[in-house]
C-alpha cells in the first residue's frame, strides 16, 4: 500500500465503479424488465386459458406493474423522490457534524464515497419493494404490501439521502456544518 487509508480506499473504489456499476444496473434493469414482462404475458395467456384455476388477476398486474418499474427505471426514483421531498432538482444542502475544527477535501470526498454507497443501497432496496410487492399480492413467502412499501420508501430515502438529511434538519433546525451535491 503506498499510504493510503481505508477513507481513500473507499473513495478510490466508488470513483472506479460508479458509472460501470451504474450502466450495469441499467442493463439489468431492461433485461430483467424484458423477462418479467414475457412471465407478465404468459401469467395472461394461462388465466385466460385456466380460467379461476389460473393464476390471480391481481399477481398478473402486479407483474406488468414490475416489468413497467424495471423498463422505466431511472423516472420512478425520480418520481418517488419528487413525492417525497419535492423539486429535487436544484441539489440539496445537508448538514453533518463532524468532531474536530475544519473539513478537509478528504472529508468531503469520504462523505461523497458514503453517499453513493448508500444510494446503492437505497435503490437495491427499493427493487427489492417492488419484488415484495408482486410476491404479496401472490401470498408468497410471507411477503405483505406493508413489507413491500416500506423496502420502498426506505430504498427511495436511500437513493435520496441528503434530502432526508435536509428534509430531517430543517425540521428539526440542525445545522452545524454544510454538504452540498450540485
Amino acid at each position: 500500500m503506498d499510504g493510503q487509508g481505508i477513507g481513500e480506499a473507499l473513495v478510490s473504489l466508488v470513483a472506479v465503479l460508479l458509472v460501470p456499476g451504474s450502466l450495469l444496473v441499467e442493463i439489468a434493469c431492461y433485461v430483467i424488465g424484458g423477462v418479467v414482462f414475457l412471465q407478465a404475458l404468459l401469467r395472461l395467456m394461462r388465466s385466460g386459458e385456466e380460467g379461476l384455476r389460473g393464476p390471480s388477476g391481481a399477481g398478473t398486474a402486479l407483474t406488468f406493474l414490475v416489468a413497467i418499474v424495471f423498463l422505466t427505471f431511472p423516472q420512478w426514483l425520480d418520481a418517488w423522490g419528487h413525492t417525497l421531498f419535492g423539486d429535487t432538482g436544484q441539489g440539496a444542502a445537508a448538514s453533518l457534524a463532524y468532531a474536530r475544527g475544519e473539513r478537509s477535501d478528504r472529508y468531503e470526498l469520504m462523505l461523497w464515497a458514503v453517499f453513493k454507497v448508500v444510494q446503492f443501497v437505497g435503490l437495491f432496496s427499493f427493487l427489492r419493494g417492488v419484488f415484495v410487492l408482486r410476491d404479496s399480492a401472490e401470498g408468497r413467502n410471507g411477503a405483505t404490501a406493508g413489507k413491500a412499501f416500506a423496502h420502498i420508501i426506505g430504498g427511495v430515502c436511500g437513493w435520496h439521502i441528503l434530502w432526508v438529511i435536509d428534509r430531517v434538519q430543517n425540521t428539526l433546525g440542525i445545522a452545524p456544518l454544510s454538504i452540498t451535491e450540485g
